[in-house]
């Protein structure tokens, strides 16, 4: 439900600059995945940090996005746009 909830926001984001990302996140607050995840935490379970559903279910906390790309057989992330991490980091178009 979650990984829906994101795709939707995202095709949402890619036709309206202003995509209101609520119902998603709310979606995706209420899912399996995230009360597992919450469980994880309650119970202990090595790797899973209290924090993880909240930061999850940031959004827009960076300036860029990761555009994926085949390499050499291999998909590569890489940052994409104005604010992108990283020294020689492109300045977007005047």
């Amino acid at each position: 439900m979650e990984d829906l909830a994101c795709a939707e926001y995202i095709a949402e984001r890619c036709a309206l600059d202003d995509a209101d990302p609520g119902p998603s996140l709310d979606r995706a607050r209420r899912s399996d995945a995230a009360a597992r995840l919450a469980d994880g935490v309650r119970r202990g379970w090595g790797g899973v940090h209290p924090e993880d559903v909240a930061m999850c279910l940031e959004v827009d906390t960076f300036p860029f996005v990761m555009a994926a790309a085949r390499t050499d057989g291999h998909l590569v992330l890489r940052p994409v746009g104005p604010g992108r991490p990283g020294p020689g980091a492109a300045q977007s178009p005047a």
